[in-house]
């Protein structure tokens, strides 16, 4: 749980040689903010985490928008959670 959430993950891409630099991506865990959630009979929400490597974080489509969960957790206060919004409405403006 500590690393999903403080460190990060990497394991080898498939049909990549061990030696190669790329064969290793280091995956840090995101959510998917603009996942709706989904009601369940039992009241319970369904997001939508995953590790991903940084070069795919960044990518915004219309479903999908990562943020990464190690910095939502940083957040102190609502000044600092206005912050962190105000970059990524940057990224999703430029969709």
């Amino acid at each position: 749980m500590y690393v999903a959430l403080q460190g990060s993950y990497a394991y080898k891409r498939p049909r990549v040689w061990a030696n190669n630099p790329n064969a290793y991506p280091v995956r840090k865990f995101y959510l998917n903010v603009f996942k709706p959630e989904i009601e369940q009979d039992d009241q319970d929400y369904i997001y939508d985490f995953t590790f991903l490597p940084s070069d795919e974080a960044t990518q915004v489509t219309s479903e999908k928008c990562w943020c990464l969960v190690k910095d939502l957790l940083e957040c102190k206060g609502i000044a600092e959670v206005n912050k962190y919004w105000s970059k990524r409405r940057k990224l999703i403006q430029k969709m």
